[in-house]
């Protein structure tokens, strides 16, 4: 049974992280609507684990609101001093789709495997029930995709 019945790939994706955010709902109630009151649309979220007062956030937007993005950073940056705001672009975002992810056991390790065989590092992840959302520098995207149909047709 192929466990990954479908891929996507979503090319010119900007990423976007915050170090040293304090580790509050609040802020991030309002860093995401700072960025829907830009009529932004934000993709993969990833938070660091609550560890003490401090935390790592880090979202994907697409690249033509960098812009906009740079504007939302300064503004915090100016707030709170002592936050890194980071935005990057050329990036792909790579998806890989399969109804049964929940029942099998290692479906990230084999996509794990294949790309650290090809010499290709993973920016960020972002899993669901369904799918694993596997960011990657967009030098590397036809490669990672290549080797990830090869590791799941076998």
């Amino acid at each position: 049974m192929n466990l990954i019945t479908r891929m996507n790939m979503v090319e010119h994706v900007a990423l976007v992280t915050f170090e040293g955010i304090p580790n509050q709902v609040g802020f991030l109630s309002a860093i995401f609507n700072s960025v829907a009151g830009r009529n932004i649309n934000v993709d993969m979220i990833s938070k660091t684990a609550t560890t003490g007062p401090r935390m790592t956030l880090s979202f994907t937007v697409s690249e033509e609101d960098i812009p906009a993005l740079l504007e939302i950073t300064n503004q915090v940056r100016t707030k709170y001093p002592d936050i890194r705001p980071m935005v990057s672009g050329g990036n792909t975002k790579i998806v890989l789709f399969g109804e049964d992810l929940p029942t099998e056991c290692g479906v990230a390790a084999k996509a794990f495997t294949a790309l650290n065989e090809a010499g290709i590092d993973v920016i960020m992840i972002v899993t669901s029930d369904q799918d694993i959302s596997l960011l990657l520098r967009g030098a590397d995207a036809d490669t990672a995709y290549e080797v990830l149909h090869k590791a799941y047709s076998d």
